[in-house]
């Protein structure tokens, strides 16, 4: 599953440059709803997403 949501959170990465909305994606794949998030940005869904987006990043550097 945590590949899913890499590959989904690296393609809106790709084409938006918003980790934000990348999580925003990824979280509505998973069913959570977009209120959720925008009520607190550091929220646990965006912890959750954290190990997946620092790995797009590292690699995204090379």
């Amino acid at each position: 599953m945590i590949a899913t949501l890499k590959s989904i959170a690296q393609s809106v990465s790709a084409r938006n440059g918003e980790k934000i909305k990348a999580i925003e994606v990824a979280a509505k794949f998973m069913g959570y709803e977009r209120r959720a998030i925008e009520d607190d940005r550091a929220s646990i869904i965006e912890l959750s997403f954290k190990a997946a987006f620092d790995d797009i990043r590292a690699t995204s550097k090379m």
